[in-house]
């Protein structure tokens, strides 16, 4: 069994809110971001020019000027380019909004350019002005008072579980007012994600929650996971990807402790999501992390004129959308 040196150790970056609000706001020409994560605290990307790269769990996306990506509790990312870009970066704690961290801790967010469907289009708009919107707000006056910093956090943390958590969607579009199997669904999901490493099964998890197991089967074609199997697959893999970076276990002992029966399902699954072997995942992340930190956070007079400019060509390509 081929063991690998741990890579690296995955830090819970520590957010430099302003002022004791839940917001952290950066406007910068990012180069290179190390892998982290943020355990309470969702990450908006939005790029006013250029491109800028990101590698999130099992997405490698690179956004062109306007395009925005979500990142969400936990995920693991980095951030680069090799070409000059204004980055705008929003952080919000989800500790300190008006919902429940339990309920946000199990939301499915999906705020991004890459999926929005045609429906969410006005909404994601709306999302991009609350995020220019609060930066701009911050870096004329060099701050936030606590009421506009507390409404605008609440006004962005609910537009995002509103419009962009995939379950509502699943609710919503097409016409489904099930709530309750929504909320059961959550349920499932929840239990899975704690349980992953166990034997899990349709029939159990739909006997668990008093759903028809057809009933459930079908449900669970409607989210991004296409079924029962896909999704259990995908939480399997998706906290493999730490054993991959923070240990020296080898495949075999990973694919085990996370709950396959055989590695080559491990492969099979994580091929699928990640669009790479466990092997060359390990192998990108030890290359990536040569290369140093940079990222230049434009001064409080440049990011006025950066976003002053960049708003007034939004406001005026959206104006009659």
């Amino acid at each position: 069994m081929r063991k690998s040196s741990p890579i690296l150790n995955i830090p819970d970056e520590p957010v430099n809110y302003i002022d004791g609000t839940p917001l952290a706001i950066t406007i910068a020409n990012i180069r290179h971001i190390q892998p982290h994560i943020h355990s309470k605290a969702t990450e908006f990307v939005f790029c006013l020019k250029g491109r800028v790269s990101l590698v999130c769990n099992h997405e490698n996306i690179t956004l062109q000027e306007g395009e925005m990506f979500t990142i969400y509790l936990d995920d693991l990312h980095c951030i680069f380019s090799n070409e000059d870009n204004v980055t705008l970066l929003v952080q919000l704690d989800l500790t300190k909004v008006n919902m429940p961290f339990d309920f946000l801790s199990q939301a499915y967010i999906a705020c991004e350019d890459l999926s929005c469907k045609d429906f969410q289009r006005k909404d994601l708009e709306q999302m991009k002005y609350y995020l220019l919107s609060v930066a701009f707000a911050y870096v004329k006056k060099g701050g936030f008072d606590s009421d506009y910093a507390t409404t605008a956090s609440n006004t962005i943390a609910n537009h995002m579980c509103e419009y962009f958590d995939w379950l509502s969607l699943i609710s919503k579009y097409p016409p489904h007012d099930n709530k309750n199997l929504v909320e059961r669904f959550r349920s499932i999901y929840e239990y899975c994600y704690n349980h992953y490493s166990e034997k899990l099964s349709i029939s159990m998890l739909a006997e668990k929650v008093h759903i028809n197991e057809n009933y459930f089967s079908q449900f669970v074609k409607k989210s991004p996971y296409g079924n029962c199997s896909m999704m259990v697959g995908y939480m399997r893999c998706y906290n493999a990807q730490t054993l991959l970076l923070t240990t020296d276990k080898s495949i075999i002992e990973i694919s085990g402790a996370c709950g396959f029966s055989d590695d080559k399902y491990f492969y099979k699954h994580f091929k699928y999501w990640w669009r790479i072997t466990p092997t060359s995942f390990r192998e990108w992340f030890a290359d990536y992390i040569k290369k140093p930190e940079n990222i230049h956070c434009f001064s409080g007079e440049e990011s006025v004129s950066l976003l002053a400019s960049y708003i007034s060509e939004f406001m005026a390509s959206h104006i009659f959308i």
